[in-house]
């Protein structure tokens, strides 16, 4: 930065700010979002405030013991966007299941995969992966997709994406087994039934 004409590159502040965040403990973490959302988000500092572990849970996930933190909040104001799927007073409601991020399968089939899903024990949710998908008409797994793609309804990760999207609203997001863990199998089944019906 200069005294005049000062530029300041916002995709390298962004980018040096996840670094610095991803270098964080979660325990650092979370007093730090949790400082930052008493000053600016009240609502979002009361949920992390009432659940604690959860949000410790939340900010460890897809994080190996030790590894570093996923780079994927560059300020704390992201941090809903990133992270709200984990507590059900900001998530709500799984998405309807005509919506668009089920990635076009019929609703009816969002529904029985939503509710296989949910009746599997929880250790077997997604080691049963090939079998449900199997059942449904798609590949058990990627290498028979592509082997023979005409001979399947699609590839194995729609029908993964059914419990992703039910689990946290969105396409993209941390390992669904992760985000399984954490949450906990009631919360789990809870968001799978309401799409199941």
């Amino acid at each position: 930065m200069r005294p005049s004409g000062p530029l300041l590159d916002l995709p390298k502040l962004h980018s040096l700010s996840r670094e610095f965040i991803a270098s964080l403990t979660p325990d650092a973490l979370y007093g730090q979002l949790l400082a930052w959302a008493e000053e600016y988000d009240t609502e979002l500092a009361s949920v992390l405030a009432h659940h604690e572990e959860l949000a410790l849970a939340a900010v460890a996930t897809g994080r190996p013991e030790g590894a570093p933190a996923r780079k994927d909040l560059e300020r704390w104001s992201c941090s809903r966007d990133r992270y709200g799927f984990f507590f059900a007073e900001l998530f709500g409601r799984p998405p309807a299941p005509g919506d668009d991020r089920y990635g076009g399968l019929p609703e009816d089939q969002v529904r029985s995969v939503a509710s296989e899903f949910a009746s599997l024990s929880f250790e077997k949710r997604y080691t049963n992966l090939g079998e449900l998908a199997g059942r449904h008409g798609f590949a058990p797994d990627t290498a028979s997709w592509r082997w023979d793609p005409n001979r399947w309804a699609g590839p194995p990760r729609l029908i993964a994406n059914v419990a992703r999207v039910a689990l946290t609203g969105a396409t993209r997001s941390p390992d669904p087994v992760a985000v399984a863990r954490a949450l906990g199998r009631d919360e789990v089944v809870r968001r799978l039934t309401a799409v199941a019906g």
